[in-house]
């Protein structure tokens, strides 16, 4: 599915899967996808977001990264603005708290969230441990994201465990 211009939900309860309309994918490379459900319209979107490939007449600061999310019963794909770089990203994500959350190993080690109602991304600094990303063995051992107990957490190779009951400040 991640690298398909075509996405299936599926519902295992009932064994029933409907099929989105084709995701705008010209010229881009999937990075992420997530699903999420906004709780206060009931609404429940799939977001995609791909890196762009360089074109010959592109210019060196032009965007790089796009998103598309698709609300489900709209039959079609919107683009998002001011999308977060997502670069060597771990592919898992997880839903809480009406947000969707990944880890970015870009430059720096990020927690990028996507907020389902309002449709933004925002960007933030990993705990202090985590904090000299240039170390690669700090950067590697960062395993994932989890909920426990409806909060957010990050899992890393010594089974540390993270919980995130507010944004960690700088």
């Amino acid at each position: 599915m991640f690298a398909s211009k075509q996405f299936y939900i599926w519902n295992p309860i009932i064994g029933d899967y409907i099929v989105l309309p084709e995701s705008p994918v010209i010229h881009i490379k999937p990075k992420a996808c997530g699903f999420g459900f906004d709780s206060i319209t009931g609404e429940y979107k799939v977001i995609r977001i791909s890196k762009k490939k360089k074109l010959c007449s592109e210019i060196a600061d032009e965007k790089k990264f796009e998103a598309h999310v698709y609300t489900l019963g709209s039959d079609s794909w919107r683009v998002i603005e001011n999308v977060p770089k997502f670069s060597n990203t771990l592919h898992s994500n997880v839903f809480v708290n009406g947000n969707l959350h990944w880890v970015s190993r870009a430059d720096d080690l990020k927690l990028i969230s996507f907020n389902v109602r309002t449709e933004e991304f925002n960007g933030s600094e990993l705990p202090p441990c985590f904090k000299n990303s240039k170390d690669h063995m700090i950067r590697d051992n960062v395993r994932g994201l989890a909920v426990l107990e409806e909060q957010l957490c990050l899992i890393d190779d010594h089974m540390g465990i993270w919980m995130m009951k507010r944004l960690w400040s700088t």
